[in-house]
């Protein structure tokens, strides 16, 4: 199935499982990329049409900072990044600590020797997170391995990462 016969389906099962009728929504969410742009043309179509329905606001988001913002609080840097075909990768670098993350590194497209490079430079521990991490897993474990192997690797519900250490940790 494709995303546009699946999305409706999916936000009714959420606001089911969260027991929030669509009448108590104060505004939605959407992302504002990067991403496919199929993907966000259906996903911002849909807000639309809600937000219409409903007469409530629509917020953009940027989708890295978004994937960031699921590990708000800790500790590492988070490299937040999604697969951008042909050996690159969409990707921003965050300090979490706070309650909004800071960018250490703006988000841009870039090869993932570049990622890792960007990441590496800042001599800190970092999470990476996304859909670009099983696509480009061997060479963070290989940038892990230079560094010192943590071994740890996280399955979220919806985040797949893993974890490297500095020579220091």
């Amino acid at each position: 199935k494709t995303h546009s016969q699946t999305l409706l389906p999916m936000i009714d099962a959420m606001l089911s499982m969260a027991e929030v009728p669509v009448e108590e929504l104060d505004a939605l969410a959407v992302s504002a990329g990067p991403g496919s742009f199929t993907g966000l043309r259906i996903g911002a179509s849909t807000a639309k049409g809600l937000a219409q329905g409903l007469d409530i606001p629509i917020v953009a988001g940027p989708t890295l900072e978004g994937l960031a913002y699921n590990l708000q609080g800790a500790d590492s840097v988070v490299c937040a990044m999604m697969d951008a075909r042909r050996n690159q990768a969409y990707y921003g670098v965050y300090d979490v600590k706070e309650n909004t993350p800071q960018a250490l590194v703006p988000q841009a497209a870039a090869p993932i020797g570049e990622v890792i490079e960007a990441v590496n430079k800042l001599g800190r521990p970092v999470i990476f997170v996304g859909d670009g991490v099983p696509v480009f897993k061997e060479q963070i474990e290989a940038f892990n391995e230079k560094r010192q192997p943590c071994d740890q690797i996280k399955d979220h519900a919806l985040i797949e990462a893993v974890e490297t250490c500095p020579q220091t940790c």
